[in-house]
């Protein structure tokens, strides 16, 4: 009895540690310990070449999976979305704003956002994202709109195309709930003021620009932004 005892603890105990997230991955009768699990994805195109056509048009937001492009811009591949400095005062508006959306099953502890962009405007010369951006999962805000977001730029100034990276932190979907529950979530980028970000095309879906989330991620960007609503 005592063998088949040890026998059934260790098949538990691999079951626990291997594979994703699970029902059952905290042992029955204690407490529930949420589960991060780090998962990165991309944007796609969503129907155009300017995303905000396709958008405002079909209601067709560009969206994320966890498929990464491989075709390269110089075949045809990637798509862009125009964002200015005038913003839209509805929410995630594809007409004047960034708006991405798209679903994550499991705990969420913190969401990186790697974005591409092409600037048109001022960062090109102060080298620093003037963005702000709005983070709502389930409806609920995480970055409260207007969340002030800038960040440097580290990449060479003569590429065409430059990243924008920071972390959303203390996400907290943290609970047992949470941890089978598909959420939706929303974010949207606002470039800001003339002299600054004021006119960015955001590229994606290119093996060059590779735009997306990194959910869970261990290890986050050096510019972070902790939930604020």
């Amino acid at each position: 009895m005592h063998k088949v005892r040890v026998i059934a603890a260790a098949a538990f105990l691999v079951m626990a540690i291997g594979g994703s997230a699970s029902a059952t991955h905290t042992p029955p009768g204690e407490p529930f310990v949420p589960e991060y699990v780090e998962t990165e994805t991309f944007l796609h195109c969503n129907g155009t070449k300017l995303g905000n056509a396709s958008a405002t048009l079909n209601g067709d937001r560009v969206a994320f999976d966890t498929t990464k492009p491989t075709a390269s811009f110089t075949t045809g591949a990637g798509c862009g979305t125009l964002d200015t400095f005038l913003g839209g005062t509805a929410n995630h508006n594809p007409i004047y704003d960034f708006p991405i959306r798209g679903t994550f099953t499991g705990n969420i502890n913190n969401i990186t956002i790697r974005f591409w962009a092409i600037e048109l405007a001022g960062s090109r010369a102060l080298n620093e994202w003037t963005v702000d951006l709005h983070v709502q999962i389930d409806g609920m805000d995480i970055l409260a709109r207007p969340t002030v977001a800038h960040a440097p730029i580290t990449e060479d100034a003569t590429d065409p195309a430059r990243l924008y990276e920071v972390t959303v932190t203390n996400v907290g979907l943290s609970s047992e709930s949470d941890h089978t529950m598909e959420h939706e979530i929303e974010i949207t980028a606002y470039s800001k003021f003339i002299d600054g970000s004021g006119i960015n095309m955001w590229v994606y879906d290119a093996s060059e620009v590779d735009s997306g989330l990194v959910i869970n991620d261990s290890t986050p960007a050096p510019v972070r932004f902790a939930r604020n609503a």
